[in-house]
């Protein structure tokens, strides 16, 4: 998961957007799950800890986006899970693809519906990437 804060020097097209429009939030640039991985509940994982770091920082606002043309459904589904809205559009890629720009509100601790991981003999470091002048990054340690 690559995820920067406000103040960033990150010249994403999408990430401005935000940047242009909102003070405070973090910004869910990319998550990659190793193929052999997918369907195990990581990307779950990764955004319940994404979630959990933003409240803890007082952060209440966080953005994303996913392809709308050519349509990416089963991103649209995920992150209507966690409460995701659309707040704007934008064509990218040199007109060639449309996204939606998303945005959750980071709910209180007692709104929180907690997922159980699953135990196992090993951990693995899952974000590792930050450019956020205040350190966005962070690890997961998942277990599989």
């Amino acid at each position: 998961m690559l995820a920067l804060s406000e103040g960033a020097g990150y010249s994403s097209a999408n990430y401005l957007w935000f940047a242009e429009r909102y003070r405070k939030f973090i910004y869910v640039d990319r998550v990659v799950v190793a193929s052999a991985e997918q369907g195990k509940r990581l990307g779950q994982l990764l955004y319940d800890d994404l979630f959990a770091f933003a409240r803890d920082r007082h952060v209440a606002l966080v953005t994303c986006e996913f392809y709308i043309d050519p349509p990416n459904e089963a991103s649209r589904r995920f992150h209507s899970h966690y409460g995701f809205r659309e707040v704007g559009r934008q064509w990218v890629a040199g007109g060639k693809k449309q996204v939606s720009l998303q945005l959750a509100e980071v709910p209180a601790k007692s709104e929180l519906r907690w997922r159980q991981m699953i135990q196992s003999d090993y951990h693995r470091p899952l974000c590792l990437m930050n450019l956020a002048p205040q350190p966005v990054g962070f690890y997961l340690r998942v277990t599989t």
